[in-house]
């Protein structure tokens, strides 16, 4: 059994060129499919909450990054039809619940 939380937020930014064309491969049952796209829903969340413009300097810039950056608005659309469901309003954290696991993929507030 995959462990999507590690899968959404243990992972560098290295991991997005696979998981990509792992779920464009076509080879995947609809439970997978749907839990790696929510995965990658919530990296691309994270990311744009971790990598705003005006907090990044040119010591942040990675190719790593830059590719998931075009990665993430390659696949917009299919990023957008997982939106992120309040799943800690006491913690403010946005996420996914996997079967039984809950995945934080945004911290919303203080």
């Amino acid at each position: 059994e995959l462990d999507y939380a590690f899968l959404a937020n243990s992972l560098s930014t290295d991991a997005e060129p696979f998981l990509f064309d792992v779920v464009k491969s076509g080879n995947l049952t609809q439970d997978v499919q749907e839990n790696l796209e929510k995965v990658l829903a919530c990296r691309a969340a994270d990311f744009q909450a971790t990598y705003l413009p005006e907090d990044v300097t040119w010591l942040d810039l990675n190719l790593s990054g830059d590719k998931a950056k075009a990665l993430y608005e390659q696949n917009k659309d299919l990023l957008a039809k997982w939106p992120l469901e309040n799943i800690d309003p006491v913690n403010n954290y946005l996420g996914f619940k996997i079967g039984d696991t809950e995945i934080f993929c945004v911290f919303t507030g203080e």
